[in-house]
């Protein structure tokens, strides 16, 4: 349970989902370094736990490494892009953005 939802005093809200991750790690150029490129799919719900009501979505999003430097000393500098999050849903932007806007 969260409380204080989006900064608001009082709403205490319930978040449940459910995730689907897949990675892929390709090894490329002379150094082999590995490549990430992830596609994240969620199905997720926010409960006012105060009056039951709910908002429900669908979020599908896309995350790959552009660009991946050893530094020589057992660690790696990651330069990535992620693409927009897209929520599925009639009521999905606008609830959303009621919710949070303070």
């Amino acid at each position: 349970m969260h409380t204080g939802f989006c900064g608001v005093p009082g709403l205490s809200v319930e978040h449940r989902f459910v995730a689907d991750r897949q990675a892929l790690a390709v090894s490329k150029g002379a150094s082999g370094l590995e490549y990430v490129t992830q596609h994240v799919s969620e199905t997720s719900g926010v409960t006012d736990v105060a009056n039951g009501k709910y908002v429900a979505f669908i979020l599908s999003s896309v995350s790959k490494d552009l660009k991946v430097t050893d530094n020589g000393d057992a660690m790696l500098t990651l330069v990535l892009v992620e693409g927009n999050d897209v929520l599925y849903g009639p009521a999905v932007a606008t609830t959303l953005q009621h919710a949070c806007r303070r």
